[in-house]
């Protein structure tokens, strides 16, 4: 089984993202404001790597982590894998379609609302997370900033 990477025409740009988190939060009748403490929300999706170093490796990750803050509608931190397959030491963005995408800014959302309401543990996520196989925490960008598994 050969999978490709979609050329980079097919993955998100920056306006695009901000635009699919403002309709998400209008579908959802939510305001966030600009002083809001609960405004920046990390959230997990799946999204695609690729290396391009050397190796043109390309790998599919469930812990692709990004930092969002809803009241500009803005993805501002997207933190990065390493590749494995060289020494390089390179270090890959997440690329997310639009279907991951959309369901990263719903999970987004719905962290703040859980914020603001008071119960910051999402327990569907937890069980969800534990049935997948854990990453390398060495080739990690957030596990590392965090010092334990993210």
């Amino acid at each position: 089984l050969i999978l490709r990477m979609p050329r980079t025409g097919n993955w998100l740009k920056s306006q695009e993202q901000c635009e699919i988190i403002k309709d998400v939060l209008q579908a959802k009748r939510i305001t966030v404001g600009r002083h809001d403490r609960a405004k920046c929300v990390t959230v997990k999706g799946e999204a695609m790597f690729r290396c391009y170093s050397c190796c043109n490796k390309f790998w599919t990750s469930h812990h692709s982590t990004i930092k969002v803050n809803l009241s500009s509608a803005y993805v501002f931190k997207r933190y990065r894998q390493r590749c494995q397959s060289c020494n390089n030491n390179y270090w890959a963005t997440p690329h997310f379609t639009t279907q991951r995408f959309q369901q990263v800014a719903t999970k987004a959302i719905d962290q703040y609302i859980r914020n603001i309401e008071g119960n910051n543990y999402d327990h569907s996520a937890s069980a969800h997370h534990n049935t997948r196989r854990p990453h390398a925490m060495m080739d990690c960008e957030r596990c590392i900033k965090r010092g334990k598994h993210c």
